[in-house]
């Protein structure tokens, strides 16, 4: 991103309105802020602290209450043959959405939405720079039932929420506003939840995070300097040492990152170098709600309370520099610490969980499951 700043001409310099979500750039971190007023609007399940009380009748994604969100753009279906999917064209109204188990529609309270040209506002030496943000911003509710709980998610439900992220991902990353998507699940308060039944969330922005560019160029550096992806020898070192992997297929490796930043981290990635997820197989996407089914359910036991974030870091849909370098995961971050002084100060982490003894407690998690 930041090589975008001197290419910003000066007919693009303009005032831009507050009303709308923007980004303002950081000289001092290189970071860029997303700027979203409107978010403040949102309803909560979630009081200040974790203990949340339910809230079905009035829940917004539970069955019978279609009519309070925005129209339906894509619905899985459980069928006599497996499942069905429909997908809603820019000329359609609406979709039957009647015996949904996956549907995905925009958020009524978006972070970001439109298509309109990016427009700045800078303020000489540039260290005042605002870029209007557009994009997309979706919901994926992944579940029939009114729970945060993997107990209460079917495995259908499970397999289908990551065809869902496949088409989503394609469909939005052909837009042309459409630099970059992040893929999130929040669960509980902690975790940024806002509301107890299960969803994920699409975010297309009109640019490419800092952190995601930062990555992007270490591991274009690695894969320079030793002829392979940073990745793929991440998992070979996990893998060949063994005392941190979690599970294993001949698809997918889960594993707790040698330095992970939040206790019980837990990272899924492909045994085969994959850069971009829209290319995985309906064989993967499967491999991944079971990979990720079975991890909340031993975190869940272990902590009942837990709130938890699943990222699914992808490489940007118009960097096509990176793809031989980049490799695409899925990380499961347990909220069971809060951030604090340090943290905010120095963008740098304290885990109390080390890696290693996580790990032991997944695979003890994994036998008990077994066992059931």
């Amino acid at each position: 991103m930041n090589k975008s700043i001197g290419s910003l001409s000066k007919q693009h310099i303009q005032l831009a309105s507050e009303a709308f979500s923007c980004t303002r750039f950081d000289p001092i971190s290189g970071n860029w802020v997303l700027y979203s007023p409107n978010r403040t609007q949102r309803p909560s399940d979630y009081p200040r602290t974790d203990h949340s009380s339910s809230r079905k009748d009035s829940c917004p994604f539970c069955v019978g209450q279609e009519s309070s969100t925005p129209p339906s753009i894509w619905v899985g279906k459980k069928t006599n043959t497996g499942f069905s999917y429909l997908h809603r064209h820019s000329d359609e109204p609406h979709i039957n959405d009647e015996g949904w188990l996956v549907r995905v529609f925009a958020n009524l309270f978006p972070a970001v939405s439109g298509t309109e040209p990016s427009r700045a506002i800078a303020h000489y030496p540039n260290t005042d720079l605002q870029i209007s943000a557009v994009g997309s911003h979706e919901v994926i509710v992944d579940t029939r039932a009114h729970s945060n709980r993997m107990s209460d998610v079917t495995i259908d439900e499970s397999q289908l929420v990551y065809r869902a992220i496949h088409h989503r991902l394609m469909t939005l990353g052909a837009e042309r506003s459409i630099q970059y998507i992040s893929v999130f699940k929040n669960s509980g308060g902690s975790a940024g939840a806002s509301l107890e039944h299960s969803h994920w969330q699409l975010l297309g922005t009109n640019f490419v995070p800092s952190y995601v560019t930062q990555t992007l160029d270490r591991m274009q550096q690695y894969e320079r300097h030793h002829g392979t992806c940073l990745v793929c020898s991440l998992t070979n070192t996990e893998v060949s040492q063994k005392k941190r992997i979690v599970l294993r297929s001949n698809l997918l490796t889960a594993y707790c990152p040698f330095a992970s930043e939040f206790p019980m981290q837990v990272r899924i990635t492909p045994n085969l170098h994959t850069p971009d997820f829209t290319s995985s197989t309906e064989k993967i996407l499967d491999e991944c709600a079971i990979f990720t089914r079975k991890l909340i359910l031993i975190l869940q036991d272990i902590y009942p309370d837990a709130s938890y974030n699943l990222i699914l870091s992808n490489l940007p849909p118009k960097t096509s520099s990176a793809f031989s370098a980049f490799h695409w995961t899925i990380d499961l971050c347990p909220r069971l610490s809060n951030f604090a002084g340090f943290e905010i100060a120095t963008r740098n982490m304290i885990n109390c969980v080390m890696p290693e003894n996580a790990a032991t407690f997944y695979r003890g998690g994994l036998k008990k499951l077994s066992t059931r």
